[in-house]
This record gives structure tokens, C-alpha cells and sequence, in this order.
């Protein structure tokens, strides 16, 4: 089988889906270390499982905008993370 035969849906798939599993791998551990560090007491931090399939699919929506910088950048991963467990930490009002 050469790579020409192959679908372009499927190379689509390919490089959506290492994409993820990248920025998945790169952040989740930071995150919740993070959150334990900053929130020991949040909501999040007693269902785990919950938070991780929360946080797996939705990052799917901003993938194609920020999964290029996650993956080959620390500063912009790190800034991601900061971000992220700061906006669980706000007060929605």
C-alpha cells in the first residue's frame, strides 16, 4: 500500500488525533498539579475521571487553534495551564 492510496480523511484523522494525545499528555498532569496546589478543596479534584473526560473532549474545540503551540511550546502550554486552572477557580456570578 503506498501513502498516496491513502484517504486524505484519514491522514486527517492521524494528525488530529497524536495532536490531542500530545496536548492532552502535556497538560493534564501539570493541571492537576496545579489545581492541587492552588485549590485543594475543588470540586474537580474529587471526581477526577469526571474532570479528565470533561477536559479531553472539550479541549477538541480549541485544538486546531492552540494544539501546534501545546505541543512545541513550554511557555505557551504553561500560559494554557495557568489559564485554565485559573478560570476554575473563578466565582461564576
Amino acid at each position: 500500500m503506498e501513502l498516496s492510496e491513502v484517504p486524505i480523511w484519514q491522514w486527517i484523522l492521524a494528525g488530529w488525533s497524536s495532536m490531542w494525545i500530545l496536548s492532552v499528555g502535556r497538560t493534564w498532569s501539570r493541571i492537576v498539579w496545579l489545581l492541587e496546589r492552588t485549590q485543594p478543596r475543588h470540586l474537580m479534584l474529587r471526581q477526577p475521571f469526571l474532570h479528565f473526560l470533561v477536559y479531553s473532549i472539550s479541549i477538541n474545540i480549541f485544538l486546531p487553534i492552540i494544539g501546534v503551540g501545546l505541543i512545541l511550546s513550554d511557555d505557551k502550554r504553561d500560559l494554557w495551564v495557568k489559564a485554565y486552572v485559573k478560570s476554575l477557580g473563578s466565582d461564576k456570578k
